[in-house]
């Protein structure tokens, strides 16, 4: 049976946030969005405890069907399962969207197959029925996400703080900085997820600039941190284009308990939220993302060493080898629909992909900050790596669809020398958008269920976000597959 600590975890979480954050002061913009995340979390619980009994037995016939499909095809072909995930602790899990009894024979059998050297005729075989499986995913979770979204509920840090004067005696003593610098004012951003962002106003700045940004790990458990951020980023700046100019890297930890990175504060605003999707839906904001990533996939190979330039598929290989390590290691359980991702992605990794370019890798118009021209800064460069350019493209057309037609986008985009894709591109990485964020969330859900969460943004990252990342990823490579 299940021990409910993630839910104990959770809960106290919740607690802590509502009692230190909430209750003090719900008239700021941080413990606003600490009620949001609140509520969203709790509605999650219930319909975890309430409605996925009921879509578990409407689908658990077909999956058996499905266990037992696969173990013909393993019979035939000699295929040995994977080792046991151990189905037990699934049964009463309400953050499992799933069938208990077979999704872990059902996960380990999917890789031990996807490794079989097979003939013609049972790969076919077995696409058919990865298809089917990947058709049964995208329904249950369909099912699930549904009555989620219908469900109305009642409206009833490790980190330490950067304060004005801390972050003063620091400036004081660092080499680019002034000793009669002063700190004027620091705000805390809301909202982030795996980083902290903290804007800065200075007086006295010597030769710093007026506003700072510092931009901080958090020890979340998504597997990026500043220290491997800032060496690309840094060299993507010197080449002049749209990003923000770091200065520096800190990486004591004991200035503020985690490293980070010291920007120069850019002109304009955030084009998006990440919560709401909220953007300005005209099509300019669409056309300054265009522009924004044509220079850098353009520009991208300047800053990559000859004998790692050409194709992008061994940077991809490379990209699914580390997050599929990643999610080995540190699964909070199986997942039928990440392992098929994984396989599909791996099965057509030569079937067309791209140059290799620099990839922002997180593109969507939270990360896009524009100035009273229009000008575009493309923002968090965490995730950012080589690979084929066409990965920003997908992560992005969602949003862009919302503002403006896709091809006046891809247009814009050609027209500042953006590499040419194809539409196998866009969607191979319409496959990857979502599980690379599937498989960053369910870690984050990891960490919740073994004590190493300190904030409640593990808990809405791991109780919402997981679940509806999967039904996606099931959407669309279901969608993909059936083309």
């Amino acid at each position: 049976m299940h021990d409910r600590s993630v839910e104990r975890n959770a809960l106290l979480l919740l607690w802590t946030t509502l009692r230190n954050s909430v209750q003090p002061d719900l008239t700021s913009a941080l413990a606003k969005d600490r009620a949001k995340r609140s509520d969203m979390t709790l509605a999650r619980l219930i319909a975890g405890y309430d409605h996925l009994p009921e879509v578990r037995a409407a689908f658990a016939g077909q999956y058996a069907d499905l266990l037992d499909e696969a173990r013909a095809l393993a019979a035939r072909g000699g295929a040995r399962p994977a080792p046991a995930y151990g189905a037990e602790a699934l049964d009463d899990n309400p953050v499992f969207i799933g069938i208990p009894e077979s999704a872990d024979a059902l996960e380990g059998l999917l890789m031990a197959l996807a490794r079989e050297k097979a003939d013609p005729s049972a790969a076919a075989a077995f696409d058919a029925f990865l298809a089917r499986v990947v058709d049964a995913e995208a329904s249950l979770r369909g099912a699930f996400e549904s009555r989620a979204a219908n469900l109305k509920p009642v409206s009833t840090r490790s980190v330490r703080d950067v304060t004005a004067p801390a972050l003063e005696q620091y400036l004081k003593g660092h080499p680019k900085s002034a000793p009669e610098v002063r700190v004027k004012s620091v705000y805390d951003i809301p909202g982030g997820r795996s980083k902290r962002t903290i804007l800065v106003e200075l007086e006295n700045p010597g030769h710093l600039p007026a506003a700072l940004v510092l931009r901080m790990d958090t020890g979340r458990g998504v597997g990026t941190n500043v220290s491997d951020e800032f060496p690309l980023l840094d060299r993507v700046s010197q080449l002049g284009l749209p990003v923000p100019e770091p200065l520096w890297l800190e990486t004591d930890t004991g200035v503020f308990g985690f490293p980070f990175i010291v920007f120069r504060r850019m002109p304009g605003e955030s084009a998006g939220d990440l919560i709401e999707g909220a953007f300005k839906k005209v099509p300019e904001t669409g056309r300054a993302l265009a522009r924004a990533l044509a220079a850098v996939h353009a520009s991208g190979a300047g800053v990559m060493e000859e004998a790692v330039r050409g194709s992008a598929v061994p940077h991809t290989e490379a990209l699914l080898k580390h997050y599929h390590d990643w999610w080995t290691a540190k699964k909070p359980f199986p997942s039928i629909i990440i392992e098929a991702a994984f396989i599909w992605l791996r099965r057509n990794i030569g079937a067309g992909l791209g140059q290799a370019t620099v990839v922002h890798a997180d593109t969507a118009f939270h990360n896009l900050l524009l100035d009273e021209r229009g000008q575009a800064c493309l923002l968090d460069w965490e995730f950012a790596h080589f690979g084929d350019g066409a990965e920003d493209l997908a992560s992005c057309r969602p949003a862009v669809q919302r503002c403006m037609p896709w091809e006046a986008f891809l247009a814009e985009y050609y027209a500042h020398g953006g590499c040419p894709v194809t539409e196998f591109q866009l969607n191979y990485f319409e496959v990857w958008r979502p599980l690379r964020n599937a498989v960053l969330c369910g870690t984050v859900l990891h960490s919740l269920m073994h004590g190493e969460a300190d904030d409640i943004d593990p808990v809405t990252i791991g109780f919402s976000t997981f679940a509806r990342l999967q039904a996606d990823l099931a959407k669309s490579l279901a969608g993909i597959m059936a083309a």
